[in-house]
């Protein structure tokens, strides 16, 4: 028996009831729009006013879409409040997002994301107090942020920060280090020379060798000044001015070449350099810093002394630094440190006698902390004693941080400008 099928309908309707089948087809279309409310009704959250702060995100994907006033639609971006101009010296900015720890500083402005020192979480922003927050353990591992301890922290009495990485240096230790490795009694190891038949050399030509000797690096941080008291910081308001270790924490100078203190307190590295005339800082960091006059030592003619390094110690043995200007914030606070080569560097050999010495070539590996083709590192003597070279040697890869200790006698001293 075959199953009706009359124009106006059938028996299998809707309910059971006979439904025509164009009614039937419009049922689909009928029931998404009366979901969609539901759905969007479910979707939106519901809170009560004052005790969630704005989400964006609820309504667009984009925090700064449509309707977004700005970060300025509320306050100064960044404030003029405090040291804010400072850490944040832009114009106005409106796509800067809260808890953001880019770094965005140009070679004449620091521009700290807010998220450096603001909370990370979008929750604490607009929620009745102003958070600072310095340490976050999910603060991305490359932001600066990502760099202060557990222990960085704002001190609301006095309005400073302390233990942040930014206001910070590093300090240099070291266990007992012998005196550099001869032979004999040591045999010489492949790929290693002899120096003056008796010193061993690594595998560059370049460096005494030694038992192994253990050197500890740890950051030294700076108290701020105070936040409400806006002002110019010196090179000495992070970090040592010059860098130096001292004896008997140190034992050699090994770690850190800038300037080490012997058990005399005698100053030796770059800050002393052998004549009393420390080597000016833009010597080896030009991108970042200024030399005191911003003249380049190549300049010539004519040739004339650097200005930085003056003796305040009154026995001569000590050196100091006048401060001077950071050329390029971009890279002089971006989480490492920043090597570049002057043009050449004016040596000292008296008051009247000031040695250009070429840096044109001159290269530096992180990695191994090394540098290559530095002219400070070359000896013009030629001598025709027994054991020593008829002409003069450069020590081609000098390796930052070797121990030097004039009580050693001459070999650590005239490794550098051995002939």
């Amino acid at each position: 028996m075959t199953r009706p099928t009359e124009r106006h309908g059938d028996h299998d309707g809707v309910l059971g009831h006979r439904t025509s089948r164009r009614m039937r087809r419009s049922i689909p279309a009928l029931l998404v729009l009366l979901l969609v409310p539901v759905i969007l009704v479910l979707k939106v959250p519901t809170a009560t006013t004052g005790t969630v702060p704005c989400d964006c995100e609820t309504c667009h994907i984009d925090p700064h879409a449509g309707g977004f006033a700005g970060c300025t639609g509320c306050h100064a971006s960044p404030p003029a409040t405090g040291s804010h101009q400072v850490h944040f010296n832009s114009s106005s900015q409106d796509d800067v997002r809260y808890g953001d720890t880019t770094v965005r500083s140009t070679a004449d402005a620091y521009i700290f994301g807010c998220g450096n020192c603001h909370p990370l979480d979008l929750a604490m922003h607009r929620n009745g107090t102003v958070d600072v927050e310095l340490y976050n353990p999910s603060a991305p591992i490359e932001s600066l942020k990502a760099k202060n301890p557990p222990t960085a922290a704002y001190n609301p009495t006095g309005n400073t920060c302390g233990n942040v990485y930014c206001h910070s240096g590093i300090t240099v230790t070291s266990g007992p280090v012998g005196g550099p490795l001869t032979s004999p009694p040591n045999p010489v190891p492949p790929g290693y020379t002899l120096w003056e038949n008796y010193y061993i050399m690594d595998p560059t030509g370049s460096n005494l060798t030694y038992a192994p000797y253990d050197v500890y690096f740890e950051r030294a941080y700076r108290t701020t000044t105070a936040w409400t008291n806006p002002g110019a910081s010196t090179c000495a308001g992070c970090h040592a001015f010059p860098i130096t270790t001292v004896y008997p924490q140190n034992q050699a100078g090994v770690g850190d070449s800038h300037a080490w203190l012997d058990i005399y307190g005698y100053q030796y590295g770059h800050a002393w350099n052998m004549t009393g005339e420390g080597v000016p800082c833009a010597t080896c960091h030009f991108s970042s810093v200024y030399h005191r006059d911003r003249v380049p030592q190549s300049t010539t003619p004519p040739l004339t002394p650097p200005l930085e390094a003056t003796v305040t110690d009154p026995t001569g043995s000590f050196n100091t630094y006048y401060p001077v200007d950071v050329k390029n914030r971009s890279i002089h606070v971006n989480g490492r440190p920043e090597v570049a080569f002057d043009n050449g560097y004016l040596y000292y050999g008296s008051a009247t006698n000031w040695q250009l010495r070429t840096l044109s070539s001159a290269t530096y590996d992180p990695l191994t902390k090394t540098c290559g083709n530095v002219g400070c590192h070359f000896g013009t003597a030629v001598s025709t004693s027994p054991g020593h070279s008829t002409t003069p040697l450069q020590q081609q890869y000098p390796k930052w941080g070797q121990p030097y200790r004039a009580d050693w006698g001459s070999a650590e001293c005239n490794i550098c400008h051995r002939y």
